[in-house]
Formats: structure tokens, C-alpha cells, sequence
């Protein structure tokens, strides 16, 4: 009887430190929240380096969507309710840790890459996402009413 006591009271310290967290704090990474990270480098103006990592905690598989246009994001999925959605319905099934390239992207624009961990249940559990723009060509013409670099001779 008394170890039957002793495991309810332990589990029930567990789930009070547990849920007593501050609504507004940042949750930190444990177990009970998995966390993935995402790293976008060597950004050019062609492309970009991807690289998806687990952190923590129990994530069964991944969806990505990389390269996506910022300007082509539905209104309002600015949120991470709707990016979850997004990815879901159109990203594409990858294991961690994931590394890929991006080319043929647009120079000095700007995009979106997202992925999400999906527990057991197939339900999405963790995101994470970049927004990056790729840089300008050498020698473009600026967008600030500077002439660029003209050569006179061409002209």
C-alpha cells in the first residue's frame, strides 16, 4: 500500500511541475516539448545551404517545404498554426538529421523554409522556420536611386 502512496504522490509532484509553467515564458526544451531546429546557410544569390536537426525529445518523422516564396504564403499564415497546416498538406517527407541545397532561386529575394516534427500519433508536434533573403547580383542596379555600376562605354 505504501508504494502505491508513494508512486501516486511522486507522479502527482511530476505533473504539478510540469504544468505549472508561466503561460508567457519561453518552454524550455525537455522531453514533454520536442524541439527541432532548422539552419539555413551560405546564402548566394542563386541558393542556399539547409540543414534540419533534431534537439530533443520524441519525434517520429519530418516534413519540410524549402524555397517557398513569401509572397506566395496564404494571408494569415503568418502563425505557426498555419505554417503546421501548410507543411502538412504540401511539404515533403525527410529524416534527420536532413541536409540539403537550394538553387535556382531569384537573387534578393525573400523566402520561407519550414519543417515539422510529427509524433507517434502522426499529429504535428514542433516546428521551426527560416525566413532568409538570397543576396543581389554583383554589379545590379540598386534599389535606392544610386545608378549602379553603368558602364559608360556600353552606353
Amino acid at each position: 500500500m505504501k508504494n502505491k502512496t508513494f508512486i501516486f504522490v511522486l507522479s502527482m509532484l511530476f505533473l504539478a511541475f510540469t504544468s505549472c509553467k508561466d503561460e508567457g515564458a519561453e518552454l524550455e526544451p525537455n522531453i514533454l516539448y520536442p524541439v527541432i531546429k532548422l539552419e539555413i546557410a551560405n546564402i548566394t544569390d542563386s541558393g542556399a545551404d539547409i540543414v534540419l536537426k533534431k534537439q530533443v525529445g520524441l519525434v517520429t518523422s519530418y516534413k519540410i517545404i524549402t524555397d517557398y516564396l513569401t509572397s506566395d504564403l496564404p494571408s494569415g499564415t503568418s502563425d505557426e498554426e498555419a505554417l503546421k497546416a501548410l507543411v502538412t498538406e504540401k511539404g515533403v517527407v525527410v529524416t534527420a538529421p536532413y541536409s540539403g541545397k537550394s538553387v535556382g532561386l531569384q537573387p534578393d529575394t525573400e523566402y520561407v523554409t519550414v519543417a515539422v516534427g510529427f509524433g507517434a500519433s502522426g499529429a504535428p508536434i514542433c516546428i521551426d522556420h527560416v525566413v532568409y533573403t538570397t543576396a543581389e547580383l554583383p554589379g545590379a542596379i540598386s534599389n535606392d536611386n544610386s545608378p549602379g555600376e553603368l558602364d559608360e562605354l556600353v552606353w
